[in-house]
């Protein structure tokens, strides 16, 4: 279950994708003169497959742990795995090139692991919602406590 909503911002990315796509296709077949058919196939597969990805992409928390799915990973962490929940800053590093992304929920395992968990406060999900961020960060942490609290005895 994905502990959050995504937000509608995300119809906005495959709409701005399917518009770049569009371009690039129309490009393509007047500048190398491609047949434009096989070309628009490629490229509308393409698109559904990340409008697909996109929609998925999030994380969601179950009875065993963690799925964080990214654009095109996928990771799962185990709620005994699993050693504390943090904010923190972020960068993506794109070669020798280190990006700040901006405050992140990162997911620490007990070996030391940091997982990014692609829930930015400045991504398309958050950054219109900034409370929400917070809310579901609370939410995570509440929800790793229940799962890895001891079983109290009766009687």
């Amino acid at each position: 279950m994905r502990p959050y909503a995504p937000s509608r911002a995300r119809l906005v990315v495959a709409g701005w994708e399917l518009g770049a796509l569009a371009f690039l296709h129309r490009t393509t077949v007047d500048l190398f003169h491609v047949p434009g058919t096989p070309l628009l196939l490629v490229v509308g597969v393409a698109w559904v497959a990340l409008c697909w990805r996109l929609a998925v992409m999030g994380v969601y928390t179950g009875p065993h742990g963690v799925l964080v799915r990214g654009l095109v990973t996928r990771r799962v962490v185990a709620w005994r795995d699993l050693d504390r929940i943090t904010v923190g800053d972020a960068t993506v590093r794109l070669g020798r090139v280190s990006v700040p992304v901006g405050r992140t929920i990162w997911f620490e395992t007990r070996d030391g692991t940091r997982v990014d968990s692609t829930l930015y406060a400045d991504g398309i999900d958050f950054r219109f919602r900034r409370p929400l961020f917070a809310r579901l960060h609370e939410d995570l942490r509440r929800c790793h406590r229940e799962r890895t609290a001891p079983a109290t005895m009766q009687g």
